[in-house]
């Protein structure tokens, strides 16, 4: 079913078992990011999202992009806890995701467990 009113008319009928905004089955609703299950109004008013999910993807990550291009930061990744950019791959020095603090704890946490692994 591509229309979704239609699709929704039917899970509401209990005529298919797949939610039309998360893809759940059997009334269990899940966020399609954080995969926290959700109420059904939650599900059908955020699309699939919860709400923390869905503010974080259409006005965090938005807010993140435009300081990035006004900094000129050439950094695409957004998620803060990225190993790759934390350890490697960010080098963007004003990087508003990947700041300094966290490159430096993110180092020293790795260096803990290499030193933890050469002792055993």
């Amino acid at each position: 079913m591509s229309d979704t009113k239609s699709w929704e008319e039917e899970y509401n009928l209990c005529h298919t078992q797949e939610c039309p905004h998360c893809g759940g089955e059997k009334l269990e609703h899940t966020c399609q990011h954080c995969y926290e299950k959700i109420a059904k109004e939650v599900c059908w008013e955020y699309d699939g999202l919860c709400e923390k999910c869905f503010d974080y993807i259409h006005k965090e990550i938005p807010r993140i992009e435009a300081l990035k291009q006004e900094l000129g930061v050439k950094c695409q990744c957004n998620n803060p806890v990225c190993g790759k950019c934390l350890s490697i791959c960010c080098k963007d020095e004003n990087c508003p995701v990947h700041t300094k603090e966290l490159k430096e704890g993110w180092l020293l946490k790795s260096n803990r467990k290499k030193r933890k692994q050469i002792e055993l």
